[in-house]
């Protein structure tokens, strides 16, 4: 008979169809030109796609763990064949490799386009894969004892629902433009000794704030202290002194607060 791990490990890998699907649907709205009810475009479509499939793997990973919880308290362990099963090791060596191919394969991707939803689904295949170790060991423990079928897939279990939190709780501050203390600190230095405006004046650095942004990016907020009467047009060279950085630059009464 089929080991358990095996049957939840194949479960859990079928729900990658579905995830693929959310992945596929958010890079479509992502990359969808602006519309009358989106003027800036669906910016962060990834982050609410990252977010259904963080809930997936969390709801996922805490039924695989409920079916195993009611399964040791009926007993039904004990009714585990204890011999190996080749073929079933043999399924589980496989996936370990095809979905740890196609983890990478994805984060690739996720990474080159900056997509919530597709760096979630990498999260997915890569739980897959490390489900598909357990699934291993846990057909291969059962020479040893019954009870070390279930408890892997208790293990997998586990690992899927922290999975499926950590997306989730990216995913929602990504959607809350929450602060980003480390790109603001990364940020700083390349302005601490203050901003060159056109004409030679300059700008020195008030404060460097950070909030997440969809894809894993931060938007970064400079606040300059600007002598009084800098105008506008000699802010034009600030963005080239940014190193990468996006900069929003707020200038408080009309562009301009004096030192």
């Amino acid at each position: 008979r089929q080991r358990q791990m095996c049957i939840r490990d194949s479960v859990h890998s079928a729900s990658d169809l579905v995830s693929d699907a959310v992945a596929m649907a958010a890079v479509r709205m992502n990359n969808a030109p602006p519309t009358a009810l989106y003027p800036q475009g669906c910016g962060k479509a990834g982050s609410v796609g990252a977010l259904i499939i963080g809930a997936m793997l969390a709801a996922g990973g805490l039924g695989l763990a409920w079916a195993q919880v009611a399964g040791l308290a009926a007993g039904r362990a004990a009714a585990a064949p204890a011999g190996p099963c080749a073929p079933a090791a043999a399924v589980a060596a496989c996936g370990v490799v095809a979905k740890e191919l196609l983890a990478r394969a994805t984060l690739r991707v996720g990474r080159f386009h900056k997509s919530a939803a597709v760096l979630a689904n990498a999260k997915h295949h890569r739980s897959d894969a490390l489900s598909s170790v357990v699934a291993l060991l846990g057909v291969v423990g059962s020479r040893v004892h019954p009870l070390v079928d279930p408890a892997a897939a208790l293990v997998v279990a586990g690992w899927v629902a922290k999975m499926g939190y950590e997306t989730c709780a990216d995913a929602l501050l990504e959607l809350t433009a929450a602060a980003d203390a480390a790109a603001a600190a990364a940020a700083a230095p390349a302005h601490a000794g203050g901003v060159t405006l056109r004409g030679g004046a300059s700008a020195a650095l008030g404060s460097v704030a950070a909030t997440r942004a969809p894809g894993g990016g931060a938007l970064v907020d400079v606040v300059l202290d600007v002598p009084g009467g800098t105008t506008a047009a000699q802010f034009a060279a600030v963005p080239n002194s940014t190193t990468g950085w996006v900069v929003l630059t707020k200038l408080e009464n009309s562009l301009a607060r004096s030192n």
